[in-house]
């Protein structure tokens, strides 16, 4: 057996719930919790020696999203329609019906 497996049996107690795929929303907050953590220690920093960590807590984060969590087919129009929502609602609220891109 070599010493970095010897170490990662070791150390496995320790480490494991951030390298587990999470299995439910428990695990997966607490992964969420933890790369948050994470990223604040590591920044942009592609040569930060934690970064491979960092890359597979994230692919755990967004395999369970795609699974769990999946995205609502919408056509290009419909997000528009969403993000003019969220951006104008002052205007809305100042101009009654006014809507961006629709003259009176």
């Amino acid at each position: 057996m070599n010493d970095d497996l010897k170490l990662a049996i070791e150390h496995w107690p320790f480490v494991s719930s951030l390298l587990t795929k999470p299995q439910n929303e428990r695990d997966y907050d607490g992964l969420v919790k933890a790369l948050d953590d994470l990223l604040d220690i590591v920044g942009e920093s592609e040569a930060h020696p934690l970064k491979g960590l960092l890359d597979i807590m994230a692919d755990w984060i967004e395999g369970y999203d795609h699974e769990h969590r999946p995205m609502p087919v919408a056509s290009g129009v419909d997000v528009l329609r969403i993000d003019d929502a969220r951006a104008w609602p002052e205007t809305r609220r100042s101009f009654g019906h006014w809507h961006p891109g629709r003259r009176r």
